[in-house]
């Protein structure tokens, strides 16, 4: 038997693509260029989603001397990576543009613990749900599993804000939400307790989360634990 390693930018093509297509109805048929807009932005994000602001830049060039269907009417220092893709009958691109911030009227505003949507909490939300609401079924009929997402970026690049004000947007009857954070003392133990006291005993060797809801679990920071001599990290 020979293993064979799928590089990771083809899984993250393939997750971003299954992620567009779910916002069509099923049934709907897609012209050749809409199937092409969708495979040129799965690319984009897959492949220079790492990129900084230039190579970015650069990257959109490439793209558009591959005649690659690319925004219209794009504002000179604008890319790709500035819209994303919406279905209303057809596929379109739209500029990326965070929602009005509202303030609670039921809890008193601590200006410490505000959230404020940006641009890049918007494209990480966009970019979450396109991968998170794909379930992948197991041999059971009734349960499943979910993608997992990596958010990566150097201190100060509001990661975890943009994670928090993603799951400000969950219905709490369907899904729950749970933030562990990671140390240079956390060990496989400890992160295995976190996740056994949020759930319940199902029947025999099953658990999972109360009254069968689902459940997110954030682990912040995963850079974090101890490196051992052989620069592993047991806990992860």
């Amino acid at each position: 038997m020979m293993n064979v390693t799928i590089p990771l930018k083809i899984i993250n093509t393939q997750s971003f693509i299954n992620g567009l297509l779910a916002q069509v109805p099923v049934g709907t048929k897609l012209s050749d260029q809409e199937y092409e807009k969708v495979v040129v932005y799965a690319m984009a994000w897959a492949v220079g989603g790492l990129y900084e602001s230039a190579e970015r830049f650069q990257f959109h060039e490439y793209l558009q001397s591959k005649s690659a269907p690319l925004p219209l009417n794009k504002k000179e220092q604008e890319t790709i990576f500035d819209y994303y893709l919406t279905y209303d009958q057809k596929f379109e691109y739209a500029l990326v543009k965070p929602e009005a911030w509202k303030p609670s009227l039921d809890k008193a505003i601590k200006f410490s613990q505000l959230l404020l949507p940006t641009v890049d909490s918007f494209r990480v939300e966009f970019l979450t749900n396109s991968i998170l609401n794909q379930p992948k079924y197991t041999h059971s009929s009734t349960a499943f599993i979910q993608n997992g997402v990596l958010l990566i970026g150097g201190s100060g690049t509001a990661k975890t804000s943009s994670v928090l004000m993603w799951a400000t947007k969950f219905d709490i009857a369907v899904k729950l939400f749970k933030r562990i954070n990671f140390s240079s003392a956390t060990s496989p133990g400890l992160f295995q307790a976190s996740i056994e006291q949020e759930c319940d005993n199902k029947m025999g060797k099953e658990y999972g989360p109360p009254q069968n809801k689902q459940l997110a679990i954030f682990i912040d920071d995963m850079s974090m634990p101890f490196v051992n001599k052989w620069g592993d990290q047991v806990t992860l």
